[in-house]
C-alpha cells in the first residue's frame, strides 16, 4: 500500500469519526460512495451506538413501523412495505419519518389528519406528465 493510499484511509476514518455519515464524508473529500465504503468496510462490525430500546424504536411508535435496516445499509426499496408507505406518502395521507435506534433506522409512516397530495415526490417524471 503506498503512502498516499494510507493518507486517504486515514483521512476518510478520521472525517467519518467526526460526522458519522458517508455522504459528509464524501462531499468534504470528494470521493465516490463506493471508495468511502470500501475504506470504511475494512474496520470491525461492531455496534457504533448502543440501543436505548433494543433496536425497535420507542415504544408508543412501534405502531407505525414500516421497516427498519442496519444504519450502514441501503434501503430495499422493492419491499412492498416501502412501496405502499411511499404511495400513501405521495396521497397525502401519511407522513414518512425515521428513527434510529443503536445502530437500527427505523422507518415510520404516521397517519395525518388532514390529507396533503404529494403527487410525483418520488418519481418527479410522473408530476410533470400529469400537469401537461
Amino acid at each position: 500500500m503506498s503512502n498516499s493510499e494510507e493518507l486517504l484511509i486515514r483521512d476518510v476514518r478520521e472525517e467519518f469519526a467526526k460526522s458519522r455519515s458517508y455522504y459528509k464524508v464524501c462531499r468534504t473529500l470528494d470521493l465516490p460512495m463506493q471508495k468511502v465504503k470500501a475504506i470504511l468496510s475494512q474496520e470491525d462490525d461492531t455496534p457504533r451506538r448502543e440501543p436505548v430500546y433494543g433496536g425497535r424504536g420507542r415504544p408508543e411508535l412501534r405502531q407505525f413501523i414500516v421497516a427498519t435496516k442496519g444504519a450502514y445499509e441501503d434501503w430495499d426499496l422493492e419491499d412492498p412495505d416501502i412501496v405502499l408507505m411511499r404511495a400513501d406518502y405521495e396521497l397525502g395521507t401519511h407522513e414518512m419519518c425515521q428513527g434510529r435506534d443503536g445502530d437500527v433506522i427505523i422507518q415510520y409512516s404516521i397517519p395525518r389528519v388532514n390529507k396533503q397530495p404529494r403527487v410525483g415526490y418520488f418519481n418527479p417524471g410522473a408530476f410533470n406528465e400529469a400537469t401537461a
